[in-house]
């Protein structure tokens, strides 16, 4: 599985590197380090299956906001960051979720002051929690995530952006315990908001 998430995101880069690439002349010199900070709201999905293989009706699904860092470097239409960010669901059912990642992006010029963006990106995801049925026993996860991103990205002066996208994160990771119910991560799907502050590299 780590092959497979590890071969997604080679790929993911290998063509965003392509579309740079083919402009490459017109921003070789263009270059900003990028400092980010980020806020969204998270919906993650899980799946207990009961040790019989039976899917129980009270599988994991919780929602969470989250904060992040992200440090970086532009040049021209390409960027690229290095995230951490923290979670934290309403009703504290996580112990804690923390993911760390890199993430490249593609920003399409729309006006002078608008860019659409796509991405890729991997990483790492941690969390532990209690499940509402077995509060004794806490489940924790450890495992790589790839992940997908589009949105806008405004210009509200020369130095400081305005992030507004989505994000989707492919998990893919199980917690087992003895004689109790397995649960399977899928995914976690976000909506988020950064303030980028760039900063010219000499």
């Amino acid at each position: 599985m780590i092959k497979k998430i590890l071969q997604k995101t080679v790929l993911g880069v290998a063509v965003l590197s392509s579309s740079v690439m083919a402009d490459y002349s017109d921003y070789m010199y263009d270059g900003y380090s990028l400092v980010g900070v980020e806020g969204g709201y998270n919906s993650l999905s899980a799946e207990m299956v009961d040790p019989d293989g039976v899917l129980n009706a009270q599988s994991f699904n919780d929602n969470a906001y989250h904060i992040g860092l992200k440090i970086g470097a532009q040049t021209g239409h390409y960027r690229i960051f290095l995230s951490a960010r923290m979670y934290q669901d309403a009703d504290e059912s996580l112990e804690y979720l923390t993911t760390y990642g890199i993430e490249g992006q593609y920003l399409f010029n729309m006006f002078n002051s608008v860019d659409f963006f796509i991405g890729a990106g991997g990483g790492i995801i941690n969390t532990k929690f209690l499940p509402k049925d077995d509060l004794t026993t806490p489940r924790t996860i450890n495992d790589p995530y790839f992940s997908g991103e589009m949105g806008f990205n405004i210009h509200m002066t020369p130095w400081v952006d305005l992030e507004l996208g989505g994000r989707y994160m492919s998990v893919d990771a199980v917690n087992s315990q003895p004689d109790k119910p397995n649960y399977y991560f899928h995914d976690m799907m976000t909506g988020y908001a950064s303030i980028i502050f760039k900063y010219k590299m000499d």
